[in-house]
């Protein structure tokens, strides 16, 4: 069997130094990219709210992240995969040990000693996120799951069944916000070329209350089409 690698447990605070630094070096990518907001006020300035954007490029998380700073003035913790270098978290990532990350961890079997060390680790995040909707903080995921550029892949129904279950449990409805990127035509996947148009949008919210996770699904595919013109 695969030699298991040791994972640490340990959490690093978001460095919101760096994060706001960084936030406003991107205002030098105007100089190469005609960026514009649209939609901002969809975005509420108070209160949790969940950042559900189409992920079509590397940048995504960056252009909205500074999106939302622009308009609320708070700061988002992010999903992100264990695999991930250490320094995305002091931008607000909390890790995740992804099935992807397992495997390369411990290999496609593994045993029952890693399985309920890698579960207990994901039981702290997720327990970690919860407290920060509970604190007011707005959490941004990819309900995709992974990049893909061009086109609408299938919404991953375990993240919305999460948040559906943190609502109940906080007892207060939680805005999810449908987010979306145009790129213009020197945009050919992952990558966005100078110089190029970026329209960074924002939906009106969505919420659990009075659908099933599958109809959120559809609705959600549909505010990207129409966010990202695709």
């Amino acid at each position: 069997m695969k030699q298991i690698k040791p994972v640490s447990i340990s959490y690093r605070e978001r460095n919101n130094f760096v994060y706001d630094i960084i936030l406003f070096s991107l205002n030098l990518s105007r100089l190469f990219y005609d960026i514009k907001f649209e939609g901002e006020g969809n975005i509420p300035k108070q209160g949790p709210a969940i950042i559900l954007p189409k992920h079509q490029c590397y940048s995504d998380g960056l252009l909205i992240s500074w999106m939302v700073k622009k308009e609320t003035g708070k700061r988002l913790r992010f999903f992100i995969k264990h695999s991930l270098p250490d320094f995305v978290e002091s931008l607000g990532g909390i890790k995740f040990i992804t099935p992807g990350d397992y495997k390369k961890i411990v290999g496609e079997r593994g045993d029952k000693e890693a399985r309920g060390y890698f579960r207990q680790f994901n039981q702290k995040s997720y327990a970690l996120l919860e407290s920060y909707l509970t604190n007011g903080d707005m959490i941004l995921i990819f309900p995709e799951g992974k990049l893909s550029p061009k086109k609408i892949s299938p919404i991953k129904l375990e993240g919305l069944k999460y948040f559906h279950k943190v609502q109940e449990r906080i007892q207060k409805e939680i805005p999810l916000i449908p987010m979306g990127i145009e790129y213009g035509s020197l945009y050919h996947g992952k990558f966005c070329l100078p110089p190029n148009k970026v329209r960074v949008r924002a939906s009106a919210p969505r919420y659990f209350t009075g659908k099933s996770l599958e109809e959120l699904a559809d609705d959600l595919q549909n505010d990207f089409r129409k966010l990202c013109n695709l």
